[in-house]
């Protein structure tokens, strides 16, 4: 009986702590991003009349690997996109009849960070800005 006291004690705990070294900031990017939305707001921009502006909200979210939503983007048809994720580093990059769009975003928690942002329109750039983006399941 002792035996199985000890047993059900050790099974019982042994999740119960979490590690005191670990933090949000160790996590890193998701490894995939379908069925999450990334809320972005523009923080800094380069000033063209084609970029967001500063303190503009987009909102993309990644419903499956064929469709993707947004609000606050133009409804530009996307032909295709990806996404990598390397440590607290991931980038998106999309791409839509005659341009592209590519995301560069910095985790600095599990669910938060900065980001980059430069596009493309039949090969001239766009414009780029910064951002912050909180991401979470859809």
């Amino acid at each position: 009986m002792y035996r199985s006291m000890a047993l059900l004690l050790i099974v019982f705990c042994f999740g119960c702590f979490e590690d005191p070294f670990s933090s949000d900031s160790e996590k890193g990017a998701p490894e995939s991003i379908i069925g999450y939305q990334i809320m972005i707001v523009v923080t800094e921009n380069d000033g063209k009349p084609s970029t967001r502006s500063v303190g503009d909200p987009l909102t993309y979210q990644f419903i499956d690997r064929h469709t993707i939503r947004g609000e606050g983007i133009g409804t530009v048809n996307t032909v295709s996109w990806s996404y990598s994720a390397s440590g607290n580093t991931a980038r998106v990059h999309l791409q839509y009849d005659g341009g592209e769009e590519n995301y560069v975003l910095t985790f600095t928690s599990e669910s938060a960070g900065t980001l980059e942002y430069n596009g493309e329109v039949y090969g001239s750039i766009l414009g780029w800005f910064r951002g912050t983006f909180t991401i979470s399941p859809i």
